[in-house]
């Protein structure tokens, strides 16, 4: 039995577990904090398409819940399928965005480093966005 080394990435949204998971379960949304979408398409209810700046991925989402659950599957052009585990959680009247980040075996202790950096990065951004989306939506 192998373990990698693991790493969660959290922020704090001032936006309720609702419109947060409502914000993400939207990947046409994730355009506005993720500058790596080129293009999205929805291929049904929990699956999108996407163009992004490294090649095509689809990405599937776990069913809709009321927990707060948003893990998905990210398959990439090359046939690799990764499993990440995100959450919304509540916190006060706002949000905790969690994701829990896993060093590959085939990955560096740098590379691992840098999605460690970029998600961190993805996660200031998509909290300002959330936030808007939000006060947009009166949340």
């Amino acid at each position: 039995m192998t373990v990698h080394r693991a790493i969660v990435v959290h922020v704090s949204i001032l936006a309720s577990p609702e419109s947060v998971v409502a914000f993400l379960s939207d990947m046409e949304k994730w355009k506005t904090w993720a500058p790596w979408i080129l293009s999205v398409k929805r291929v049904s209810k929990e699956r999108w398409s996407l163009d992004t700046t490294d090649g095509a991925m689809t990405i599937r989402f776990a069913k809709s819940n009321a927990l707060g659950v948003l893990d998905h599957e990210v398959s990439l052009e090359s046939g690799i399928t990764v499993r990440n585990a995100m959450r919304v959680v509540p916190n006060g009247t706002g949000s905790e965005l969690e994701m829990m980040v896993i060093q590959l075996p085939e990955m560096s202790a740098e590379q691992f480093e840098r999605d460690v950096q970029l998600v961190t990065d993805d996660f200031a951004r998509l909290k300002s966005a959330a936030e808007a989306y939000a006060k947009k939506v009166g949340d």
